[in-house]
């Protein structure tokens, strides 16, 4: 059963999500050029494009039918991690087809296809704590990303070192810090 301070811990995360896609696009607005951010934005769409398949498909049905058969969860879960060889590639395909059309920055695509990978393996990660009613674990794993990422971008938009692909790095750098956070926790 939920707690209040579980709701304010999921309303914590689901706030801090928000409000760190919406800053990263303000922000990255500012600081690129623009091409540059025409560039990073696409990269960026393409992404969150890849991963509303990946909640559809994923993890949503891993929370309700996790929620509803409790006694699945671990089996459904390993073939979810296992089904992962084949969603990143298919991810990574998404974000080359959309750089082939849109921009021929190759670190720029590397680095949006290992955030890709990253973060759909730092999403899993985090639905699953969700799953367990282990809400704290995953709204503190959103919170740490959220602070990596905004930080980044700090550094990024005061060292001069702005363009679409150290952003996507900042952004990478983020779920590499989420995937920590949630095996330490």
């Amino acid at each position: 059963m939920s707690s209040k301070r579980d709701r304010v811990w999921a309303l914590a995360d689901q706030g801090m999500q928000s409000a760190t896609n919406f800053a990263t696009m303000v922000l990255a607005a500012r600081a690129l050029d623009v091409q540059s951010f025409a560039h990073f934005s696409l990269a960026y769409l393409a992404v969150l494009f890849a991963l509303s398949f990946h909640r559809t498909w994923v993890t949503q049905p891993m929370n309700v039918l996790g929620a509803q058969r409790p006694d699945e969860l671990p089996a459904r879960a390993r073939a979810l991690w296992r089904a992962h060889a084949m969603l990143i590639p298919a991810g990574g395909v998404l974000c080359a087809a959309v750089a082939m059309f849109a921009f021929r920055d190759l670190w720029l695509l590397l680095a949006t296809v290992i955030y890709l990978a990253l973060y759909f393996l730092q999403e899993m990660q985090r639905r699953y704590a969700y799953t367990l009613f282990r809400i704290r674990e995953a709204s503190l794993t959103s919170l740490v990303m959220g602070g990596v990422q905004l930080g980044g971008m700090a550094v990024l938009m005061f060292s001069g070192w702005s363009s679409g692909t150290n952003w996507m790095l900042a952004l990478l750098l983020a779920q590499i810090a989420g995937l920590a956070t949630g095996l330490l926790l």
